[in-house]
Formats: structure tokens, C-alpha cells, sequence
């Protein structure tokens, strides 16, 4: 069952493609990254409700 999701708003889009586009943003969490040992967990993970409501939509 393929999952469909609708797009993110321009203004989201712009802001996540200038943030992976970034050098600086990636260069300055790696030195952090790379000394924690052990499995990466989000403290906070990113809600889901968006597909939550898709479930809701299907029969």
C-alpha cells in the first residue's frame, strides 16, 4: 500500500533544503556527534500527526 503524504509548504521546503545546503550547520554538530558513543536516540522525535490523520482516511 503505497503512502501518500502532501507536500510540505514552500516556506518549510526552503528552510530544510537551506539547513542540508549549509555547511556550517553540518560542520559545527559533528565533532559532538562523533564523540558520543553508543546508538544516536531523538530526545524529542517529530510528530506524526499528519499521518495519523491519513490512517483515519482509509476505509
Amino acid at each position: 500500500m503505497p503512502l501518500h503524504v502532501p507536500p510540505a509548504p514552500a516556506p518549510a521546503l526552503r528552510s530544510v533544503l537551506a539547513a542540508l545546503g549549509s555547511p556550517t550547520a553540518v560542520a559545527a554538530g559533528t565533532p559532538a556527534l562523533r564523540a558520543v558513543q553508543g546508538p544516536l536516540t531523538a530526545e524529542l522525535p517529530l510528530p506524526v500527526h499528519v499521518l495519523d490523520r491519513l490512517g483515519m482516511s482509509q476505509p
